[in-house]
């Protein structure tokens, strides 16, 4: 009977163990950079498996340093000597060696309190100092402490800390991992825009240069107004890619705005098919226009939803055939404008359309008409103003690109907004029987 009882007792540990494990698991997997990570750790820790948790973690210079601590009394936590520099003890002889250290005792315990490195006040009854490792390095160590001697440390206690270091280990990687992916994300935009606005001023006088010279040329010489058109288009294509640099910046860092106005559809379309002409010109492609009189102001910022239907128009005249033609659309559909763009060229296969928003994508092997980056933008932009855009394309007949944007006496009406929002997450927007489908 006593053999029962004993079992029991254990396998109900057991299982408080597993449950505090894949509970602490959970929460590390959330933390994104190293001092969160480590927080969480003392943070979970106390009061299920210790009095009190001390988390020291290697820096750069191979010093040891307390990121953070947790006690069962918020007011001690002042005497776990966060920030210090740990030079000896526990937590060193645990990184060094890779073993565990730990250690028991009746009363204050002061040479314990100077092997882990905390105020000779603190009571300790006992403590455990397990390595923390990482995918291939010992990244610090995480000291278990107890206040007083009422719970000892048994096998199974041993075997917990050890998995929740191991699991500690695993996050503390990946927040490592995410830190130097974040930080190489901001020196790249750095020197995005410093590239970007070094390049700007010579361009800038190329175009002011390319003007003069076009308004002065005498008319019979058209051989050499050719060669600044082509420098104008070439000139214009520049522009074009270090304005989606920029984008593409802005967008990875969240600092995407709109000052969303009404707006005419049908100027932000032709706005943007003028500036396209002489690009499509070039290689005999039409541009047409199929919109309605009765087509509704929409609430958007214009200047970057031109910069959309830019990027979608400028797309299509890339993968369509010399001669061919680009149909621009529009129509209501509810309180949205849907707008399309239409080529004929030659289709996107249906195993790339998932990765056409992709940034950087390239529909086809070394295919190299573009940075990629256009229909990544335009994803993005219209997003931020609160719609929807996608892809249809069938091999050898071409493809059609649509995005939604708000009408402005819709945007204006709080309940029409929510309704809008409410049927957008739920489906998007139909588009059968559309004239240009």
């Amino acid at each position: 009977m006593v053999g029962s009882i004993v079992d029991i007792t254990e396998l109900k540990a057991t299982e408080a163990a597993y449950r505090l494990l894949s509970a602490a698991g959970a929460e590390l997997e959330t933390a994104l950079d190293v001092t969160s990570t480590a927080a969480t750790l003392a943070r979970i820790s106390v009061p299920e498996l210790a009095g009190f948790c001390l988390v020291d973690l290697l820096q750069e210079d191979g010093s040891l340093r307390r990121v953070a601590v947790a006690h069962e009394r918020p007011g001690a936590e002042p005497m776990l000597a966060a920030g210090a520099t740990i030079e000896a003890g526990a937590p060193l002889e645990a990184v060094e060696s890779g073993h565990v250290q730990g250690a028991t005792g009746n009363g204050t315990g002061h040479h314990a309190c100077s092997t882990i490195g905390v105020d000779a006040e603190v009571v300790i009854g006992g403590y455990v100092t397990v390595p923390i490792c990482g995918r291939d390095r010992t990244l610090g160590a995480v000291t278990f402490g107890y206040a007083d001697n009422r719970r000892c440390i048994d096998p199974l206690h041993v075997l917990t800390v050890k998995e929740l270091a191991k699991r500690a280990g695993l996050a503390l990687s990946n927040a490592k991992l995410y830190e130097v992916a974040q930080s190489a994300v901001r020196s790249r935009n750095e020197v995005l825009g410093m590239v970007s606005h070094d390049l700007r001023l010579p361009l800038n006088t190329i175009v002011a240069t390319l003007s003069l010279l076009s308004d002065s040329m005498p008319e019979r010489r058209s051989d050499v107004r050719n060669w600044v058109e082509i420098i104008d288009r070439a000139t214009w294509q520049i522009q074009h890619l270090i304005e989606d640099l920029l984008d593409v910046s802005r967008m990875e860092s969240d600092e995407v705005t709109v000052e969303q106005h009404a707006a005419s559809v049908v100027t932000m379309i032709r706005d943007a098919c003028n500036t396209l002409e002489p690009v499509a010109a070039a290689r005999q492609i039409r541009l047409r226009t199929v919109l309605p009189d009765s087509l509704p102001a929409v609430n958007v910022d214009a200047a970057k939803v031109v910069r959309v239907i830019s990027n979608l128009v400028g797309n299509a005249i890339k993968f369509s055939d010399v001669g061919g033609t680009i149909e621009v659309c529009g129509e209501r559909r509810g309180d949205w404008v849907l707008i399309a763009v239409r080529d004929h060229g030659p289709g996107i296969p249906p195993d790339q359309l998932t990765h056409v928003f992709d940034r950087f994508w390239q529909g086809r092997e070394n295919d190299r008409r573009g940075a990629g980056l256009g229909l990544s933008i335009a994803r993005g932009i219209v997003e931020a103003h609160g719609g929807r855009i996608w892809v249809r394309s069938r091999e050898n007949e071409g493809s059609t690109f649509w995005f939604t944007l708000p009408i402005a006496d819709a945007a204006t009406s709080g309940e029409a907004r929510a309704a809008s929002v409410e049927r957008r997450s739920s489906s998007r927007p139909s588009v059968a029987g559309a004239s240009y489908e």
